[in-house]
């Protein structure tokens, strides 16, 4: 029982700044080919040279992608010199053997800004691009997507309020669990405490919000960043555990004064009684 609680403790200082950064995006994770490749593609359609971007689509597209489709695409591109380019998206899946990819590139041009982005496959040693867009954006995904708490609703801060709070109430609530005298599977109450039933989850970025009434939340918060230019999102979950204990800690406590008295009174009887047997 002290080892669980142990790692029960170990547990909560380690979630409860429960708030992680997920850099997916690190250079060493990034395929370096496959990135190269879908950057060099949505080049080729920036120049409008068609001729490549269709030698390199899935067969099954072709028919459906005209001259005019792609002039269309490409128009989404924002004139002028290119400025930068920026990897912002990679996330690579191997099902049953067959390798595929997807990528998202930010471009900076003189008169604005643009995503694009490629779907890959590799089929043997050749990469075929199964989906590609390009669309208008209204600034920097990094400046877009900063965490700030300026222009936000009363539902940003009361989200935040809660992914801060909840985390703490439910490690003070575990500590005095910890320390609460429960004559029988005190580790049931210590699984119900971290545990939050039922979560808000909160896109901070857009304010777009969902309720999701089966979730269970460790520690009742989380906020999570897939990258510095994706959006954060913060999860609140309702501590039910943890409230519901401090309704039955008196409980607990009354009976275990009532225990000890019973204790403090045997000794006692005890006592007596060998003084009066001596």
């Amino acid at each position: 029982m002290r080892n669980f609680i142990k790692a029960i403790l170990l547990m909560a200082l380690l979630s409860i700044p429960a708030f992680a950064s997920a850099g997916f995006l690190e250079d060493k994770l990034i395929p370096k080919e496959e990135s190269a490749f879908a950057k060099d593609y949505l080049q080729h359609v920036h120049d409008n040279d068609f001729a490549y971007v269709k030698s390199k689509l899935d067969p099954e597209l072709l028919p459906t992608v005209t001259d005019d489709n792609l002039l269309r695409i490409s128009a989404y591109f924002p004139g002028g010199e290119i400025l930068s380019t920026e990897l912002i998206g990679s996330q690579v899946n191997i099902i049953n053997g067959v390798w595929t990819g997807n990528f998202t590139v930010e471009y900076h041009t003189k008169y604005g800004w643009a995503i694009g982005f490629v779907a890959l496959k590799r089929i043997d040693t050749q990469l075929i691009v199964t989906a590609f867009s390009v669309h208008k954006a209204n600034g920097s995904q990094e400046e877009l997507n900063r965490f700030t708490l300026s222009g936000k609703s009363v539902l940003h801060y009361l989200v935040l309020i809660a992914t801060v709070c909840i985390p703490l109430f439910i490690l003070v609530t575990l500590i005095t669990c910890i320390k609460t005298p429960i004559p029988k599977r005190k580790w049931l109450w210590i699984v119900f405490i971290i545990l939050s039933i039922g979560a808000i989850q909160m896109n901070w970025t857009s304010g777009e919000y969902r309720l999701n009434l089966l979730q269970f939340q460790l520690f009742g918060a989380a906020l999570m960043t897939m990258s510095k230019y994706a959006p954060s999102v913060l999860t609140a979950g309702f501590p039910l555990g943890a409230i519901l204990f401090w309704f039955w800690r008196p409980k607990y406590v009354a009976a275990a004064k009532v225990l000890k008295q019973a204790e403090v009174s045997e000794k006692l009887s005890e006592k007596l009684g060998e003084k009066v047997i001596t």
